[in-house]
């Protein structure tokens, strides 16, 4: 393929050539094991400007799609090189409970936030370079005991891999992402093993791992690597009562090249325990317990907070006409070393001092299409001070 540009300045045509190949398989063996591969590459001279136009992408998908087998397992995989614009990351207020982020001055950070007033967007810098985009996803699924109508046992692994940079990706910039490395874009890693126990009490485990290095920003790259161990437990009490319980201890480490003051650790623990009782099918009520304790560094300087707190939540089902969903917590929370403030991610997020939060919806359909959607959330905080969202909406199912 031969292209051609007319340049204005001197009336001389510029002319590029290319070759483009494009190989597509596909197949699906006698074991079940499905297999889709495309590959797609184009070479392009360059231009009188020296810019380079190479492009290719390979998209691999494999697995035992669909099958009925106790194990099965999927395996994605997508790398695409082009020339593309270097972005920044840019926030813009919107006012308070109409963003996704608000903006931390402690931490000098923007932290995601349903309530908040920012939102995000990507801008093009104008400077254009080779880019290489990586995205891999591998799913593990064991069924223990699938025949048994009593119990059955599950296990399931999910990876997800992401790197997008200005440079030849390698196994150690993916593995082992450099904080200092000004090529890397985005860097990714993220782990997560989940065992299901399911009979008359339910049981589930997990255990989390993540390693996230954003290079949006240009002044320097931010790191967060967390992990997490977590159960949850639902135990049946009587026919109408049981007990919920969730427990999940973390830890977690962020490091910025932007400003030190973001920098910030801590490790600890969190648990919501409630009692429910069912009056009838149409109706149901939630009590419990919320603590939680977490012990780091911000900014160089020793914390240990803890939380304490009580939880109300109820349903009210409608027969087939609607629902309606109310909850409410009071959260208590200190630090023994007289901290006049924590890192956002602290305790489940609730800040110092008494916080009172609630959420109340309702949802009504008018015949088979069309519903009515009513929510109002409220909270009191060092955050927000009386703070009131209402929402509304008319949903049309086609």
């Amino acid at each position: 393929r031969e292209d051609y540009q007319l340049n204005d300045s001197n009336n001389k045509k510029i002319t590029t050539k290319d070759i483009v190949g494009h190989v597509e398989y596909t197949s699906k063996s006698a074991n079940s094991i499905n297999t889709n591969l495309i590959y797609k590459k184009r070479l392009k001279s360059k231009n009188q400007i020296g810019q380079q136009y190479d492009y290719s992408l390979l998209d691999v998908d494999m697995g035992t799609f669909g099958s009925n087998d106790n194990f099965r397992w999927e395996i994605n995989l997508r790398r695409e090189e082009v020339l593309s614009q270097k972005m920044a990351l840019v926030f813009d207020s919107l006012g308070i409970g109409l963003g996704n982020y608000r903006y931390d001055k402690t931490f000098n950070t923007y932290i995601s936030d349903p309530n908040g007033a920012f939102i995000s967007y990507n801008v093009y810098t104008g400077d254009m370079t080779q880019n290489t985009s990586i995205k891999g996803t591998q799913k593990l699924f064991l069924d223990l005991f699938k025949s048994s109508r009593k119990y059955s046992l599950s296990i399931r692994n999910i990876s997800r891999q992401e790197f997008q940079g200005f440079s030849t990706p390698t196994i150690k910039k993916l593995l082992k992402s450099n904080i200092n490395d000004s090529t890397l874009v985005k860097s990714d890693l993220f782990n997560r093993l989940e065992i299901f126990y399911v009979n008359k009490n339910n049981l589930s485990l997990w255990y989390e791992i993540s390693k996230d290095l954003n290079g949006y920003d240009p002044r320097g790259n931010d790191l967060k690597e967390e992990w997490e161990i977590g159960g949850k437990n639902n135990l049946s009490i009587s026919e109408i009562r049981s007990l919920n319980t969730n427990f999940k201890i973390r830890s977690y480490d962020i490091d910025s090249k932007v400003s030190d003051s973001r920098k910030r650790s801590a490790q600890g623990w969190w648990i919501d325990s409630q009692f429910r009782h069912s009056f009838d099918d149409t109706y149901y009520i939630d009590l419990g317990i919320l603590a939680g304790t977490d012990v780091g560094l911000q900014q160089l300087n020793k914390f240990h907070a803890n939380a304490t707190g009580i939880k109300v939540s109820s349903t009210i089902l409608f027969r087939k006409s609607g629902r309606f969903n109310f909850d409410a917590s009071l959260v208590k929370v200190t630090e023994q070393n007289d901290r006049e403030y924590l890192p956002p991610e602290t305790l489940n997020g609730y800040p110092l001092g008494i916080s009172f939060k609630t959420n109340s919806r309702f949802q009504y359909f008018l015949g088979n299409n069309t519903s009515i959607i009513l929510s109002m959330a409220t909270i009191d905080d060092i955050r927000y001070d009386n703070f009131i969202s209402i929402n509304g909406e008319i949903r049309a199912y086609f």
